[in-house]
């Protein structure tokens, strides 16, 4: 009995502890067991991932079948990127594994990369797997293929998705009739499309801008989206070829680009939608696999006629901005065409803070108000500016680039060039670095160089030369450089890469040098009093003796201490040790940039002629030269020298040329020519004349006056000398008289002479200033056109008698 009771009396015990616990565990409230759970099962996901990276390991592991577990682990948790980074090297392996195919394909549709999982679904497209149809169903709804979507979905008869896909396709049945521009549901673009003006209001225009409508939305996690709201109607063959594909930029590391929707509403009213046969994602540079995270979303607009409207809108999803949560926008307000209405917004988190500037050369007629309105949120503040009726940019020959005289609103986060100095150098600092295969090759460079200029010019002329550059331009392929010893290695890069080789090479060489940002010619301004990101390139500044020398490595046919005409008078960032500076590069004097053609002519008694022609140029001129000979094939540069002389003496042959080594940067280019002609004077009468030497250009004055200066971009000096030797039985009969003009922008010289039996003829153009205001055009429009009929003259020859 005594036994019996002890016995009940432990099941009492124990059926007390676990009512006990089980009071315990109800005393806590659902959301704490959910999260307990929650947490559970977090951690029992990471002990499976964890252990089948172990199994990988062992050495009988089936390496396909795991890989193919941990996908399918990854999209069960709702990780879709992981489960595509996954599956994706397996399914190009093996794509005929359709369990492998299904879950990739659900993947890339939950993850809202729908083109490529209608890639898939297409390709397995006759399987009778329900689920498998019912995704790709909805899979083309997301790219318009409605009809398809309607085929798929009338081939599933279960119960289970049966139902579902009739539901879609009654709800595409009413969707999907034929729609007009009455269907528009949204009465402000309904109008702006029926309104819209046409050729006859803008006979000038390729196309009108109805609307622009661009948000920038910064979220609470400094995270970001643009989204753009675009409509243009279409005039002309230009404004095809201009809208008639619409491409989305963005940077896939950080970045995803979604089309809301995109349309083209006809002239009848009717509309054609895009579907998934009119767009199409590629990298823009898909040769150069570095910079593959650059690429385009391209849509193809259907049925484009004259007096069509383009409408899409879109949104990029932007994961990570700059330095963890800044950003810099820069936003044009008038271009090519007619915009009759832009809204810009930006919509930010409370706390956060911005700085806004405006800028307007003056150039525009027409008055901009640059004042947002703000409008408080429940989580932030909106501003918003709206500008209509912007009138489009009439092109002008040399007209400066459209930055420099078009009004354009910026906008940055940056308090100050410190954060951007902080943010980009400790993106940098790593990069600069060699390894034994850099340090032997820049030993071979310098080798029996002693100062540090033959040094530095033997480094950069070979990474300017042998490094080929991709034109990516600064911030497309993100703002990170690659490491130097990966483009030494690879002999690609782009601005900023080649920048952290030739700083690596510099450095082991012994000479300081340091990354410079910079906005070339045509790009924004840099503002010393407002910080932002105003740049589109990176070059170097090198320390060589005591001398300071701007370096750009992607300007392959550049010398040493040149610089591409779009560097030049540029404001910069420099990049020192231990601060950032705002510098300036040089704009140089205009013998820098120099061309010189000399040319001697023998003539005979009966009036042949034989000579001599060199070509000698310095600067942006030997820059151009050189490239053009470079990557020009030989035969047709022969056949240009032929052209040449023919052009001076009609039936001319051209007996021999030669070139300067066109890979030898330290030695300007020279192309010397040897010919003869069967004439090379005009007759008039008994008299000869000699063909015009030089001559003044009045192509850039044509107009009567201008909206928008001349730009000559740089300072330049062109020379041109003659010596022509006459026969016995000719001499000079008139010379023109020398015409000599200094004026503020230039210098001009055309100069004849004669002496013992040889005219000379000089001439000499040198650009003092680089613009030529409009208010200036008139008074500099007359002296060209005096210049031009002053030295519309030729020398005249007559015959010097027999008893002479």
């Amino acid at each position: 009995m005594r036994k019996r009771i002890k016995v009940w009396g432990c099941i009492f015990l124990a059926v007390t502890f676990f009512l006990a616990s089980d009071l315990l565990v109800r005393a806590k409230t659902h959301l704490e067991l959910a999260n307990e759970y929650a947490a559970q099962s977090e951690q029992f996901f990471e002990k499976a991932v964890s252990e089948y990276n172990l199994a990988l390991k062992e050495p009988e592991a089936d390496k396909f079948q795991i890989n193919f577990f941990v996908g399918r682990l990854y999209y069960r948790h709702g990780k879709f990127k992981e489960a595509i980074q996954t599956l994706l090297p397996l399914y190009e392996r093996e794509r005929e594994d359709f369990a492998l195919a299904k879950f990739l394909a659900f993947s890339y549709y939950k993850n809202g990369d729908y083109t490529d999982a209608l890639v898939i679904f297409e390709k397995n497209k006759d399987s009778e797997n329900e689920e498998f149809l019912y995704v790709y169903g909805r899979t083309c709804e997301r790219q318009n293929l409605f009809g398809q979507a309607i085929e798929v979905y009338e081939r599933i008869r279960g119960i289970e998705y049966g139902e579902l896909a009739q539901e879609r396709v009654t709800y595409i049945s009413a969707q999907t009739r034929v729609l007009t521009v009455e269907d528009i549901a949204d009465p402000y673009i309904r109008n702006l499309i029926r309104s819209a003006p046409g050729q006859v209001e803008y006979p000038n225009a390729g196309a009108i801008i109805l609307l622009n409508d661009k948000t920038l939305r910064i979220l609470s996690d400094y995270t970001a989206i643009e989204e753009l709201h675009f409509l243009v109607k279409i005039l002309n063959d230009r404004g095809k070829e201009k809208y008639g594909e619409v491409k989305l930029w963005y940077d896939s590391t950080y970045q995803k680009i979604e089309i809301e929707y995109a349309r083209t509403i006809k002239p009848d009213g009717t509309i054609a939608p895009v579907g998934a046969k009119h767009t199409r994602d590629i990298s823009e540079y898909p040769e150069y696999p570095l910079y593959s995270n650059a690429r385009l979303r391209i849509i193809s607009m259907p049925e484009l006629t004259e007096g069509a409207v383009i409408e899409y809108k879109t949104k990029k999803y932007i994961n990570k901005l700059i330095k963890g949560k800044e950003f810099c926008e820069n936003y044009p307000l008038q271009k090519l065409e007619p915009y009759l209405n832009q809204r810009i917004s930006l919509i930010i988190p409370q706390g956060y803070n911005f700085n806004i500037k405006s800028y307007n050369p003056g150039y525009l007629e027409y008055e901009l108000d640059f004042s947002p309105r703000v409008e408080k949120l429940d989580a932030g503040t909106k501003y918003s500016w709206e500008f209509r009726n912007v009138p489009e940019t009439i092109t002008e020959p040399s007209m400066p680039p459209y930055v420099e005289i078009t009004p354009y609103l910026s906008i940055s986060s940056l308090d100050d060039w410190q954060e951007l100095y902080d943010w980009w150098r400790n993106l940098t600092i790593d990069k600069i670095k060699t390894d034994e295969a850099i340090e032997e090759k820049t030993q071979a460079l310098i080798k029996d160089k002693n100062t540090q200029e033959e040094k530095a010019r033997a480094v950069y002329h070979w990474v300017a030369s042998k490094i080929r550059y991709v034109g990516v331009e600064y911030g497309e392929a993100g703002f990170e450089p690659h490491y130097a010893t990966e483009i030494f290695k690879n002999k690609y890069g782009d601005c900023k890469d080649q920048v952290m080789l030739l700083i690596s090479m510099l450095g082991y060489a012994g000479i300081s040098a340091y990354p410079v940002l910079i906005g070339t010619k045509g790009s924004y301004l840099l503002d010393e009093e407002f910080p932002t990101l105003a740049f589109n390139h990176a070059i170097c500044l090198a320390k060589v003796g005591e001398e300071l020398v701007f370096l750009d490595p992607t300007a392959e046919t550049t010398s040493f201490g040149d610089l591409p005409g779009g560097d030049q008078n540029r404001k910069v960032f420099v990049f020192y040790e231990k601060e950032g500076k705002i510098e300036k590069t040089p704009l140089f004097k205009p013998e820098h940039n120099r061309a010189c053609i000399s040319m001697t002519i023998d003539i005979r008694e009966d009036e042949t002629i034989s000579g001599t022609r060199k070509i000698n140029t310095l600067g942006e001129y030997d820059q151009g030269q050189r490239y053009w000979l470079k990557y020009t094939k030989p035969v047709l540069i022969e056949e240009y020298l032929k052209s040449t002389v023919n052009n001076f003496s009609p039936g001319g042959k051209l007996l021999s040329h030669t070139i300067s080594d066109v890979e030898d940067l330290n030695k300007p280019i020279e192309i010397g020519m040897e010919f003869e002609g069967p004439k090379f004077l005009s007759e008039a009468g008994e008299d000869r004349l000699v063909p015009q030497l030089g001559g003044f250009s009045t192509s850039l004055v044509s107009r009567d006056k201008r909206s928008y200066p001349i730009d000559f971009r740089t300072l330049d000096e062109f020379d041109v000398m003659v010596k022509i030797k006459l026969p016995e039985n000719l001499t000079i009969k008139y010379l023109p008289p020398p015409v000599i003009k200094d004026t503020p922008w230039f210098t001009y010289l055309n100069k004849y002479s004669f002496s013992q039996g040889i005219i000379f003829f000089e001439e000499s153009l040198v650009h003092k200033r680089v613009l030529v205001t409009p208010e200036d055009y008139e008074e500099y429009k007359r002296i060209c056109e005096d210049l031009a009929r002053q030295t519309d003259k030729q020398a005249v020859l007559e015959r010097v008698s027999q008893t002479e």
